[in-house]
């Protein structure tokens, strides 16, 4: 089980319109990052990036406080 994240970015893929600096990338609208699966993160990970309209700048501390709370 692997927690993925994506940051700085919107997540059209997700039907999202606005900048996002932590998404989950499997899309779970219940905010769980797992992925099961090494070929599942890379499968959600290509997704993302193909569906993700880079943003900036990136905020990297969203991102760093999702993931303490998800430790």
């Amino acid at each position: 089980m692997v927690a993925g994240f994506g940051f700085g970015g919107i997540p059209e893929y997700q039907e999202k319109d606005v900048v996002n600096h932590c998404f989950c990338l499997n899309g779970d609208k219940d905010n769980d990052p797992t992925i099961i699966g090494l070929e599942a993160l890379a499968r959600e990970y290509k997704r993302a990036v193909r569906g993700t309209k880079m943003w900036g700048p990136t905020l990297f501390s969203p991102m760093l406080q999702v993931m303490l709370d998800y430790m």
